[in-house]
């Protein structure tokens, strides 16, 4: 199984927000990725693929300055030579600044943004402060500066009829590259109701098709269509059973499953396990079979080969069993699938 992508951890889960929907646990200590982690981290990703994609993420990727970033490039430089490379860092925006984006401009990094829209009161500092206004002001200093980024959307119970509004308050910005995400966990008051959240998924799509605008990518749209026509080239993960695909980097080493699943799974360490050949894992094939473990219900329903049993991140797991419990999101979803029928 070809690895898709390999999400870098570099600083754990460490971040300066504690947004309340948030499904990792904070960090207590600092977890900042060590030199010697990092050049084996780069030696590991660079035999991957003729084009290596490093992704930064965590926690907030930031936090760990930006000597760190002039040594991973140093590293790339070394590892990649004449060979071109990726770098894309999801950030949460709070710690842009004008140098900050000269240096990820000047050095062709790709960036996601984490934006909620501006009634959203999520995303609040360690000591309880909105910064919603604060990210935007990152977002339009980047565009002030052309730096070249998306967005992406947590949609929750309180926003997820904004998303319209939303989507085109960054299309008239020229922000093309929208990622929405759906909420549903402990927090009452934000977790959705999966068939609103349908609802204006079809809204959305009703909107984005009448732009005509083929440069605008709105996922998780776009990557249905692509699958319901029969390109499963780059579509997102949480479709056609590929969780397989994506790895995690933790900032010691450990190579995990998507950082997104319910349930860890760490199949080594970057020393010791060679991420060309992690499909001869034993705890990756053990992963591999229980993803592969579908419900009932699944068997029986025409659209299984393009959901593929639905994002682990929105299903439970039964370590007894080794079978993971039904897809939050499996009506909506099959809503969604149905509306996009229209269109072809």
């Amino acid at each position: 199984m070809a690895i898709a992508l390999v999400v870098i951890k570099a600083v754990g889960n460490q971040c300066n927000l504690r947004c309340s929907y948030c499904y990792t646990v904070p960090e207590k200590r600092q977890t900042f990725m060590t030199t010697q982690v990092l050049e084996q981290v780069i030696k590991s990703i660079v035999v991957l693929d003729p084009l290596p994609i490093f992704f930064w993420s965590g926690g907030e990727p930031l936090l760990i300055g930006r000597e760190f970033f002039e040594r991973v490039l140093t590293f790339q430089f070394n590892y990649c030579g004449d060979r071109r490379f990726i770098n894309s860092l999801q950030t949460n925006g709070i710690l842009l600044d004008r140098n900050w984006v000269n240096f990820l401009k000047e050095h062709n990094f790709q960036i996601g943004i984490s934006w909620d829209g501006h009634a959203s009161s999520a995303r609040v500092t360690v000591d309880g402060q909105n910064v919603t206004e604060k990210i935007w002001k990152a977002i339009e200093l980047c565009l002030s500066e052309g730096l070249n980024f998306g967005v992406i959307t947590v949609v929750t119970q309180q926003n997820v009829e904004q998303l319209p509004q939303i989507a085109e308050i960054l299309y008239s910005k020229g922000i093309k590259n929208l990622l929405f995400k759906p909420y549903i966990g402990s927090v009452k008051d934000l977790s959705l109701n999966p068939l609103s959240y349908a609802k204006v998924m079809c809204t959305l799509l009703d909107l984005w098709i009448e732009t005509g605008d083929r440069d605008w990518v709105l996922e998780p749209l776009y990557s249905f269509l692509q699958a319901l026509s029969g390109n499963l080239e780059g579509i997102g993960c949480g479709l056609v059973n590929n969780c397989g695909n994506f790895l995690t980097i933790e900032y010691d080493g450990k190579i995990t499953c998507c950082d997104f699943v319910t349930q860890p799974f760490v199949f080594g360490d970057v020393y010791e396990t060679d991420l060309k050949e992690i499909s001869s894992n034993l705890v990756y094939k053990k992963f591999i079979a229980s993803v592969r473990k579908r419900m009932k219900k699944c068997l029986i329903c025409s659209w299984q080969h393009i959901c593929g049993g639905g994002c682990l991140h929105y299903r439970d797991f039964n370590k007894l069993s080794q079978k993971w419990g039904e897809y939050i999101l499996c009506d909506a979803t099959k809503e969604i699938f149905n509306y996009c029928k229209q269109y072809f």
